[in-house]
């Protein structure tokens, strides 16, 4: 390389010098680096794999390291039909490494540390060529090299094609030293006598050999039997295949996924040793449990067989059935019972999905045609794995695979993550209750066998059952402790945490904590890297003080070790008691973070929920706690525009933030990624609160003018846009009230009802697009406020009013002030803006408002103003929207259906396309309806009532008394309604 780069660029040949020194010089001599880098790749072009390249892919390797540009041994992988892994190339930091893997049956992480030839050209990651980019070869690959020395504590090392004086490979047997790692191997062809003995020291031995001769001697020495499990044709061995049609084997990809992704749910299936005492502490093993029924049989659990089993025992496409409760109510135990009980007692094909798997679609389209049967599948913690969910139920081969995913969640998560599976494949939904008098009973007898009782065994049998009914709305995780050992469950919890010995052991535990309260696994890799404690380390020396409190897992893609205590609830409680304090809490996120490394999912996980800026500015008192932690997370990942906008939402949100700090970090966030949307509206945040603390008028209208335009950059059914531009206007609107005197000039009073109308119609417009947003419902509060408690802003609108009677913003304004105050001059002012102007629709839907709200006029009177305040053929579908409301609540049935319908076919799609869930003055006048239902549909149902011509609308969620799962056609309910755009919608649902 060096001598072809020298005779292109300089035409002649440079032996004194080597590659990086000559593409230093040809850089710098007029070539630009885009050059250097083309002709690198050219001299590459036309080489093959030889047969030592081919013969890498049929062995198994952990993992595969090079400095090496060239494509040769991906080239090789593509090449070799036999070959035992797939090769997945990473060649920078921010690459998602176990969602990579995981796309792969059998992967193999291949980690090109200088760069490739495939993305030479990427100026983040140029190939490491001239001394230059070598001084900082870490950028953009910081975390590629310490995923190299992660590995570097566990496993064998074999260097092959590096001199014995390689600077990367003597920093690295130096950083580590001999006594931490295993004993590595160096195949070079130059090794003297000296050489050996001085390598020897350092735990690596010599090879002397070419890599040619080296594969070779490796291929003769490991026949390929020995690299590969072969794959057993007895059903004994591979239980599923009694459901196969014939005697047909499933592939190798399928049995390998079977293996690593899912786990087959039967009778026989092995399981780790699992103790009472262990299992009622809440350390769970896996199936030991479940297999030796150590779990109390409960109710959610019969209602999870019989909507999976009998309600969906052969259906035409993909089902979802989810489960949900609170961390700690026993989800996942009753998941686990209920996949064992229809594998064995319905004699279901189940798999259970293992987190560190994937979800293929064409597995369980292979399984499905190799047994004709219903497929049931398992899957805990379902916002972990929402993306391979989605892409298995929408994906085109499982549309028509009669499939029943059973997915469990925390309550809080669910709402956070899942939506878009809800709406997508709406299904049953069960909740994980509290306990029943009768599962009281069942666990109490369980502990009693078990000897598990503790200090309860000294009470009487109905003080027992008192005892747990006094605390079973509380998780069944912290009531079992509490009752058990007699101590709030936190006391138990610190003290379990104060005793563990030694000192390095008790922060280890906190470490995963901080981690696995996030419900993710803290990684072997993090781990050492913060506190120098490798897994071997772990086994050998923290295994016995940590028994029963820490699990460790092996990631089954990435091979990766990891640790999780008991639950994610028992993590958050530890990480409270050690942490109590802001600083405590400051020091331990930002110590762990400088640990992460965000290409995995979990750490990736893990640093998101770390560094949420709103919930960092509501938890230190002192920004500078919060500073510490993005500092750290930035360091971390510098190229991550989610971290700054947080930063920048976090010195937003603190009382004692800075504002020209929050614009610095969005402005950052903004460069990396110009196109997020969250972004730009934190930017046109930004822009609205500077311009309510700058002095210079002219600064002002610039910053709310870039602010306005961000936000129109942003879609018109964007809420927080949609919310943002009603805070401007609201701002502005207090700034005009405090330059207003006690008697306004004319066109300042005359200005200040123009702001006033347009704030009021945006607010108005922006409350039938979001009925329910809170950051709206709060904008208007605060408008109310801002002229309601105002006399300046009262003084200036009546003189408004006076020198322009024919202004209904105006009048309207006055009239509303007036009635909130209690005075009788509020329906003169409509009254005489309606002489003044008889066609005015505004004011005619305020004089019905009027009525409504104070109780007076007849309905026919009402009507009237409402029938008046649109016209045929505009656009005012408010003020239709209002009248079939109207209609409804006089009992117009046929004529409000009609109404409604007009809105729906004409109105644009964003008007009231929900139901607003507060009352207004129209729903007000209607009473609790009866009724019955006529149809089911997913988490809908509809019913008939009174005389409406239609059915309503109602959701398992509106749901006040009753369960959903007691919903059927005919069952009788009574409820309150409120109207979108469609009709009346059934809320506060109850069984009659």
């Amino acid at each position: 390389m060096r001598d072809i780069l020298a005779e292109h660029f300089f035409s002649k040949k440079m032996p004194n010098r080597d590659v990086m020194a000559v593409a230093e010089m040809a850089i710098a001599a007029g070539g630009s680096s885009a050059q250097v880098y083309e002709k690198v790749r050219q001299a590459f072009t036309g080489f093959a794999p030889q047969k030592a390249h081919k013969l890498i892919p049929t062995f198994p390797w952990r993992a595969i390291a090079t400095t090496n540009y060239d494509t040769i041994v991906e080239q090789a992988y593509r090449d070799v039909s036999n070959r035992i892994q797939q090769i997945v190339p990473f060649i920078k930091d921010d690459e998602p490494i176990d969602e990579r893997l995981r796309e792969e049956a059998n992967p193999v992480p291949y980690l090109k540390l200088h760069g490739c030839l495939n993305h030479i050209h990427d100026t983040g990651i140029p190939p490491v060529l001239s001394r230059e980019v070598y001084s900082s070869y870490s950028t953009n690959r910081k975390r590629l090299f310490l995923r190299l020395q992660d590995l570097a504590f566990e496993h064998t090392f074999i260097f092959v094609g590096y001199r014995l004086d390689d600077a990367h490979i003597r920093d690295l047997i130096y950083s580590l030293g001999p006594g931490k790692r295993p004993r590595w191997y160096m195949v070079t062809p130059n090794v003297e006598a000296e050489d050996v003995a001085f390598w020897g020291t350092k735990n690596v031995e010599l090879i002397k050999s070419y890599f040619g001769e080296f594969m070779n001697a490796l291929d003769q020495a490991v026949p390929p039997l020995f690299r590969r499990l072969s794959q057993a044709a007895d059903v004994a061995d591979f239980p599923i295949r009694r459901f196969f049609k014939s005697r047909t084997l499933e592939s190798d990809a399928t049995n390998r996924s079977l293996r690593t992704d899912l786990t087959f749910v039967h009778a026989g299936m092995p399981y780790e040793a699992q103790s009472a005492e262990q299992f009622y502490s809440g350390y769970d093993t896996g199936w030991g449990a479940i297999v030796n029924r150590l779990d109390v049989r409960r109710q959610v659990e019969e209602d999870i067989l019989y909507k999976t089993i009998l309600e969906n025992e052969a259906p035409t496409g993909p089902v979802f059935v989810s489960v949900k409760g609170p961390a700690g109510s026993g989800k996942t135990v009753a998941l686990k019972r209920s996949a064992f009980e229809a594998a064995t007692s319905s004699n279901a094909l189940v798999l259970w999905f293992n987190p560190s798997g994937a979800l293929r679609p064409e597995v369980f389209l292979e399984l499905y045609e190799l047994s004709g049967q219903t497929i049931y599948l398992f899957i805990d913690d379902v916002a972990l794995h929402i993306d391979g969910i989605m892409a298995l139920l929408k994906h085109p081969s499982t549309s028509k695979l009669p499939l029943v995913v059973v997915g469990a969640e925390r309550d809080a998560d669910w709402n956070t993550y899942c939506g878009e599976l809800e709406t997508r494949f709406p299904g049953p939904e069960l909740k994980v209750r509290y306990l029943s008098r009768r599962e009281i009973d069942g666990l109490i007898d369980l502990l009693q066998k078990h000897q598990c009782l503790g200090l309860l065994e000294k009470e009487p049998r109905d003080a027992q059952v008192r005892l747990f009914e006094t605390v079973a709305e509380r998780q069944l995780l912290v009531a079992l402790h509490q009752l058990t050992l007699g101590k709030p469950f936190e006391e138990v919890l610190r003290q379990e945490h104060q005793r563990i010995s030694p000192e390095q052991a008790r922060q280890l535990y906190l470490d995963i904590a901080t981690m696995h309260q996030f419900s993710v696994s803290a990684r072997a890799g993090t781990i050492s890297r913060i506190s120098g404690i490798t897994f071997e380390d772990y086994q050998e020396k923290f295994f016995a003080p940590l028994q029963n409190i820490i699990q460790a897992q092996t990631d089954r893609y990435s091979k990766d070790y990891s640790y999780r205590t008991r639950h994610s609830r028992v993590a958050q409680l530890v990480f409270r008691q050690a942490c109590a304090s802001d600083e405590q809490k400051a020091d331990q996120f930002a110590r762990l973070i400088t640990g992460l490394d965000f290409g995995y999912s979990s750490d990736s996980h893990a640093l998101e929920q770390m560094t949420k800026g709103r919930s960092l500015a509501d938890a230190f008192g002192e920004p500078a706690h919060g500073r510490r932690i993005f500092e750290a997370a930035v360091a971390v990942a510098p190229n991550q525009a989610f971290l700054y906008q947080q930063w920048a939402l976090f010195e937003l949100h603190h009382p004692r933030g800075s504002v020209e700090e929050a614009e610095r970090r969005a402005n950052e966030a903004r460069l990396i990624d110009d196109k997020n949307t969250a972004v730009i509206h934190t930017q046109a945040e930004i822009d609205r609160i500077r311009a309510t603390k700058v002095d210079s008028p002219l600064l002002k209208d610039q910053l709310r003018r870039r602010a306005r335009e961000r936000l129109d950059a942003l879609s018109s059914n964007n809420r927080f846009a949609v919310s943002s531009r009603c805070k401007l206007l609201v701002d502005e609107i207090a700034e005009l009230k405090r330059e207003l005197g006690d008697d306004p000039a004319e066109h300042q009073a005359v200005f200040f009802a123009e702001k006033t109308r347009e704030t009021e119609s945006r607010i108005r417009l922006a409350l039938q697009q979001f009925p329910d947003d809170p950051d709206i419902i709060q904008v208007e509060a605060r408008f109310r406020d801002e002229l309601d408690q105002e006399e300046r802003a009262l003084r200036a609108l009546e003189k408004a009013l006076r020198l322009n009677p024919r202004g209904s913003g105006a009048a309207i304004r006055v009239s509303r002030i007036y009635r909130e105050r209690g005075r009788e001059e509020a329906l003169q002012v409509l009254n005489d803006a309606l002489a003044t102007n008889p066609d005015d629709k505004a004011i005619h839907s305020e004089i019905a408002r009027h009525h409504l709200t104070c109780h007076s006029g007849d309905d026919s009177t009402i009507e009237g103003h409402l029938r008046r305040a649109y016209s045929p053929g505009d656009a005012n579908y408010e003020a239709r929207f209002e009248l079939a409301q109207f209609l409804f609540s006089t009992g117009e049935m046929s004529k409000a259906a009609d109404l409604f319908g007009e809105i729906d076919l004409k109105a644009p799609s964003a008007f009231r396309s929900t139901a607003a869930t507060h009352e207004t003055i129209f729903t007000k006048r209607i009473p609790r309806l009866s009724g019955y239902v006529q149809n089911v549909s997913g988490h809908m149902f509809f019913i008939r009532a009174g005389g409406y011509p239609r059915e309503m609308l109602a959701h398992k969620s509106n749901l006040i008394d009753g369960e959903f799962e007691d919903i059927v056609i005919g069952t009788n309910v009574n409820f309150s309604v409120r109207f979108n755009r469609k009709g009346p919608v059934a809320t506060s649902i109850a069984l009659a």
